[in-house]
């Protein structure tokens, strides 16, 4: 698996909880075609992240993803994240997610700049 389809197929891009994701945007960031962007299935989550649907962490998958990490994130002083198991998250910020995945801050979200 490439890291376009990971990102387009999975927790790979991060968006905040107000916004839909921007498929043509996403495409468009990925150098993929837009029918190439949809949600993975709960089977291709465990299999590309070896966490299961519910509380997949942005850290921790078996193989480096290419994380896009939604830009309206930084208004927030706190956010929380999947903590690898359903239910559960840990508390971060915006530089420090951008920092652990390795992820690059963009307008993921429909609506965004």
């Amino acid at each position: 698996m490439n890291a376009a389809e990971m990102v387009a197929s999975c927790s790979g891009s991060a968006p905040s909880g107000r916004g839909r994701r921007a498929t043509r945007r996403l495409a468009g960031l990925l150098g993929v075609v837009r029918e190439r962007i949809r949600r993975a299935d709960p089977a291709f989550v465990l299999t590309a992240t070896g966490q299961e649907v519910g509380g997949v962490a942005p850290v921790g998958h078996p193989r480096p993803v290419r994380t896009l990490v939604d830009a309206t994130l930084a208004e927030h002083e706190r956010l929380c994240a999947g903590a690898g198991m359903p239910h559960t998250v840990f508390r971060t910020t915006f530089p420090e997610l951008v920092r652990i995945t390795g992820g690059e801050p963009a307008e993921v979200a429909e609506g965004s700049a």
